[in-house]
C-alpha cells in the first residue's frame, strides 16, 4: 500500500515537472505584450537625418540629430540659406539659376535630396544664386559649429580654413566659371583680369601691376572671346585708364575693373545690347 502510494506519488511528480516544463516553453514562445495599443511611427527627423548624413556612424548621426531642425517649404517658394548652418535638400527638388546682364533668369542646375543648398566654400562674390523649390521640398538645417566639431573635431573657423587651403583653387575656378556665364564680354575681361590680380598682383603707387606675362591668347581663350575682340577691348581699357601697359606688364585699376565687373551681374540697367560706351559711362560715374 504504501509502496502503491509511493509509486503514485512519483508518477505525479513526474507529470509536475513534465507540466511545468512544458508550460515554460509556451510561454517562452508568446510574443511579448505590446506597450501601447498603437504602433510608434518612424520621426520625420529622424529619417532625413539618417538619410542625408548617412556617410556618417551611428553616434556621429545621433549628435546631429539632437540639434538639426527639419523645415517644410511648399512648392515654387525661393529658399534664402544663411551662414551659420548646413542646408541640405531631405526631400523634393530645387532649382538653382542666377541672373544674367539683361536681368534675365538662367538656370545653372537642379538639386536633389542628400544634396547642399548654398555650399559655404564655393564663393562667387557678386553673384546672385537663387534656390527655389520645383515641388514641396524639406530642408534640414545643421549648425555649422556642431556640424565641423561632430565630423572634425575643430571649430568651423578652422575647419573652413582647412577646406579652403586644400581645395580653394578648385572652388575659385569653379567660382569664375559661374561669373563668366550669361555675362557680355567687357565683364567677363574684368573679371578675369580681377582674378589675375589676385593671384598675381602687386601694388604700387600707380594701381596693381602684374607680375606675370599674359599671351592675349590665352587671354581670349579664358575669357572666351576672339582674339580681335579682346584686343579691341584692352585698347578701350587702356582708352579710360582702366589698364596701363608699362613694360611689358599691366598695371591695373582694380575700382574701375571691379565696377565693370559687376555691370554684368546688376539689374540696374538692361546692359544686354547697351553700347559699350554706355558701360564705361557707368564705370566712370561710380
Amino acid at each position: 500500500m504504501a509502496n502503491n502510494s509511493a509509486g503514485r506519488l512519483t508518477v505525479l511528480n513526474d507529470e509536475a515537472k513534465v507540466a511545468v516544463i512544458t508550460g515554460a516553453a509556451i510561454a517562452d514562445r508568446r510574443p511579448e505584450p505590446a506597450r501601447s495599443g498603437h504602433k510608434r511611427e518612424s520621426n520625420p527627423l529622424d529619417n532625413a537625418c539618417a538619410r542625408v548624413l548617412h556617410w556618417l556612424d551611428p553616434e556621429q548621426i545621433a549628435q546631429m540629430r539632437a540639434v538639426a531642425t527639419l523645415e517644410r517649404v511648399r512648392a515654387h517658394a525661393v529658399i534664402d540659406p544663411d551662414d551659420e548652418s548646413l542646408w541640405y535638400l531631405a526631400t523634393g527638388a530645387v532649382r538653382v539659376s542666377y541672373i544674367d546682364q539683361g536681368c534675365k533668369r538662367r538656370v545653372s542646375n537642379f538639386l536633389g535630396p542628400g544634396d547642399a543648398l548654398g555650399n559655404p566654400f564655393f564663393c562667387s562674390p557678386g553673384t546672385v544664386r537663387v534656390f527655389e523649390t520645383i515641388t514641396e521640398s524639406s530642408i534640414l538645417k545643421i549648425p555649422a559649429e556642431t556640424f565641423a566639431q561632430v565630423v572634425v573635431g575643430v571649430p568651423w573657423k578652422t575647419f573652413k580654413q582647412c577646406v579652403t587651403a586644400t581645395l580653394g583653387t578648385a572652388f575659385s575656378l569653379l567660382a569664375l566659371n559661374t561669373r563668366l556665364r550669361g555675362v557680355r564680354a567687357i565683364s567677363r575681361v574684368a573679371q578675369v583680369l580681377l582674378d589675375l590680380a589676385s593671384r598675381f598682383g602687386i601694388q604700387d603707387s600707380n594701381g596693381t601691376v602684374l607680375t606675370v606675362r599674359i599671351t592675349k591668347s590665352d587671354l581670349a581663350a579664358q575669357v572666351g572671346c576672339s582674339r580681335q575682340q579682346l584686343t579691341i577691348l584692352l585698347n578701350e581699357l587702356v582708352k579710360r585708364r582702366v589698364l596701363v601697359n608699362r613694360a611689358g606688364r599691366m598695371v591695373l585699376n582694380l575700382p574701375r575693373l571691379t565696377t565693370l565687373a559687376k555691370l554684368g551681374r546688376v539689374g540696374v540697367v538692361n546692359l544686354a545690347n547697351a553700347p559699350l560706351s554706355r558701360c564705361f559711362q557707368i564705370m566712370e560715374n561710380s
